[in-house]
């Protein structure tokens, strides 16, 4: 765990290296050596298949058959702004639910199991 947890501040420090140096300094230094190197050390949360407690994503897709998600307007300027590619990716315009909260509907999710 604590690997994990030095390298995520060594994540977040170099997030704002650019905004604020000498406070991504501070926590560059505080979370020093000895960061995860290697896939065998990724951290992983594992939703159990029980109902109450599983991924609610997985209860929404699989079991509601929900297909209503969508990406909203902000994150949609933000990928334009940027010329981000990810955009035809994440969500692809439907015209039968587009409305000015939810102009895209989701396309691409993790599979939850």
């Amino acid at each position: 765990m604590k690997k994990f947890t030095r390298s995520l501040l060594l994540r977040l420090a170099m997030r704002v290296v650019d905004f604020d140096q000498s406070n991504a300094s501070k926590y560059i230094t505080a979370a020093g050596t000895n960061l995860m190197s290697d896939i065998s050390e990724e951290a992983t949360f594992i939703f159990e298949k029980v109902q109450a407690i599983a991924n609610p994503l997985f209860r929404d897709v699989k079991e509601d058959n929900r297909d209503d998600f969508c990406v909203t307007k902000f994150m949609i300027e933000n990928l334009k702004d940027s010329n981000d590619p990810r955009l035809e990716k994440y969500a692809n315009k439907i015209h039968r639910i587009s409305t000015k909260e939810c102009p895209m509907v989701f396309l691409t999710m993790m599979q939850p199991y």
